[in-house]
């Protein structure tokens, strides 16, 4: 344990590597796993599936017998072959009976790995879904029921407001329960997490949220909300997070020739591209930045551009693929004389996204 985890828990707040800090709050972080994913998961994924469809019949009747013990110790081997930090869970699906998640748990460098377990998926189950991150409540989130810390809370007692800042693309929640007043500091910030996550599901968590506030007052109770925000419950917040995904985000500007100048693309958010995980800077003088724009602009579907910075001499893009050498490639070939460095980004670190 390091001396911010310490620091984190004689706080009573989640472990450093799990949050990040904001002026607005604190937020559940892209986390850093304790060991990256591997580069080639098919074996491991094939033998998973393998596996499952030897397994599968000892599960059709789930929703009246649990799991066998042999069935969940097959369940933690094949996805630790996989990765140790990956969860699972088994429920009532949306659309069919079952529902089988394999979720990153948040760690935005375990998100290919996941996709990429359930675009493996075996065809012809009638009875069972594949979700590779956790899906929200079916139904209203004001209905929800959650048992934390040995107490039930109920989705009707749950006040929520939401800020938009607009400038940097993410909503700010704050959360409030009347149970959080007798709960610990940790328990209070996964109880809100849980909530939030239940009501929107893990990927829209992770695309849209900023920061995550407890608070153990009512919202309307507090100065700075009642006197700028709408309280809303968990249905509200889905409202919400639904409006501002039908608004998305602009393409930025043309960049101009003023420089210095740094420009990064609110539409390039990791979880909304989970095959993306190579890293692939760009850098051409700066006569040739119109030339190198034409060939990123025709090559979205490959491709999503993270960042842009210009220089007086140099003109600079990070952006995000599933497959850098090929368009390490593609680029030096169209832009003569560019520089192309590429690496493997899961958790989209290097451009700081």
């Amino acid at each position: 344990m390091d001396i911010l985890d310490f620091i984190a828990r004689l706080l009573g707040r989640p472990p450093a590597h799990e949050v990040v800090h904001h002026d607005l709050g604190w937020t559940p972080a892209l986390r850093k796993p304790k060991r990256p994913p591997p580069a080639d998961p098919s074996e491991a994924i094939a033998a998973f599936w393998t596996w499952w469809g030897e397994a599968a019949s000892a599960l059709d009747h789930l929703d009246t017998e649990p799991p066998s013990q042999e069935v969940l110790r097959g369940f933690d081997e094949r996805l630790a072959a996989l990765h140790r930090e990956l969860a699972w869970e088994m429920g009532p699906g949306i659309e069919k009976k079952h529902a089988l998640t394999v979720s990153p748990d948040g760690v935005s460098a375990l998100r290919s790995l996941t996709a990429a377990w359930k675009a493996a998926a075996p065809v012809g189950y009638d009875d069972w879904e594949f979700h590779d991150a956790r899906p929200a409540v079916v139904g209203s989130a004001v209905a929800l029921e959650l048992e934390t810390a040995g107490t039930v809370v109920s989705g009707r007692d749950v006040e929520v407001a939401v800020f938009d800042d607009e400038q940097k693309h993410r909503l700010d929640v704050w959360v409030h329960h009347p149970e959080m007043g007798g709960m610990s500091r940790r328990n209070r910030w996964s109880l809100a997490f849980l909530l939030v996550d239940a009501a929107l599901g893990e990927e829209r968590v992770a695309t849209w949220l900023r920061t995550i506030t407890p608070s153990t007052r009512p919202l309307a109770e507090v100065p700075e909300i009642r006197e700028h925000l709408v309280v809303r419950n968990l249905d509200g917040l889905r409202a919400r997070v639904s409006l501002r995904e039908l608004q998305g985000d602009a393409a930025p500007p043309p960049m101009g020739d003023t420089a210095p100048s740094l420009q990064v693309d609110p539409r390039a958010r990791r979880w909304r591209f989970p095959a993306f995980d190579t890293w692939v800077r760009i850098e051409v003088e700066s006569h040739k930045r119109v030339s190198l724009e034409q060939v990123l602009a025709g090559g979205d579907a490959q491709w999503v551009t993270a960042v842009r910075l210009q220089t007086p001499s140099r003109y600079r893009v990070d952006l995000y693929t599933a497959d850098g050498a090929a368009v390490s490639a593609a680029i030096q070939a169209a832009v003569p004389g560019a520089v192309v460095e590429s690496q493997r980004d899961p958790g989209w670190g290097l451009a700081g996204r």
